[in-house]
């Protein structure tokens, strides 16, 4: 299995908190974090370098950890509440293009083929559109979702430059 080793290079004036709350990971640090991650198998162990020339506390290190770890087991979060709401629009829109697939036969029977071949067109998009989401949007989040836990059980090394 590759490993993928990730440097952060920290100083006196890096910012690695956000500054409105001083125990949520920066968005630029957030971000470049799992941009490094792109690229490499999603089945990869990551290992987190942080190389510092200041002295950072036991307890320091702690706070900096639980907000690498928390950062994207929100993202996870927010991931799973998105695929649980588009599964309900899914199944409803599924539906509903059912419906349009049946309503199309009815007008196919009362000889108003222009009519009937419209609203099987609409069903048949409609349904399309679900199937689309559900190969390809649905699987991007969850492929996002096995980096993002990756990343949370990440090993996290403080190395003293």
């Amino acid at each position: 299995m590759k490993k993928i080793e990730i440097p952060i290079v920290l100083t006196e004036n890096t910012q690695i908190f956000n500054c409105f709350n001083n125990t949520q990971l920066s968005d630029e640090l957030s971000n470049y974090i799992y941009s490094q991650c792109k690229g490499f198998p999603i089945g990869s162990n990551i290992t987190l370098n942080i190389y510092h020339n200041c002295e950072i506390k036991e307890e320091e290190k702690k706070i900096i950890i639980d907000a690498i770890r928390s950062n994207y087991g929100i993202d996870i979060k927010e991931n799973l509440l998105k695929l649980k709401y588009e599964l309900l629009e899914e199944i409803i829109l599924i539906l509903i293009g059912s419906i349009f697939l049946i309503i199309s036969r009815i007008f196919d029977k009362i000889d108003s083929l222009v009519l009937g071949e419209i609203i099987s067109i609409f069903g048949c998009v409609i349904i399309w559109e679900v199937a689309y989401n559900i190969i390809f949007t649905d699987t991007k989040i969850r492929l996002e979702n096995k980096r993002l836990k990756k990343l949370t059980v990440s090993k996290i090394n403080f190395i003293k430059q």
